[in-house]
């Protein structure tokens, strides 16, 4: 399937900030760059690589974004992990469709 969008995993520190400025942009007035940044610098066991994002080839614009929010959940005494999706955003500037 031909499509304008690419989607890749966050690779390092420009792409966290783009992260960071993509959901102020869609969730605003709410600060949810502000979450997006707190989850990247301060939760350890979500690394870089589990924020992923789809961006549109010709510009390289971001056009949604999500995180895999890692949790550990118990089941009849079994650790699982598992992983939220959060923080999922789409501009609606950049979605084509079709």
């Amino acid at each position: 399937m031909d499509t304008p969008y690419c989607l890749r995993r966050a690779s390092g520190d420009t792409d966290c900030t783009r992260l960071k400025d993509f959901c102020d942009t869609v969730f605003h007035p709410e600060p949810v760059g502000c979450l997006a940044e707190t989850l990247i610098d301060y939760l350890s066991q979500m690394p870089k690589r589990g924020w992923f994002m789809a961006e549109e080839r010709q510009s390289s614009e971001i056009a949604s974004g999500l995180a895999l929010i890692p949790w550990e959940w118990t089941l009849a005494g079994v650790r699982l992990k598992v992983a939220e999706m959060g923080l999922v955003g789409i501009s609606s500037v950049l979605i084509r469709l079709g």
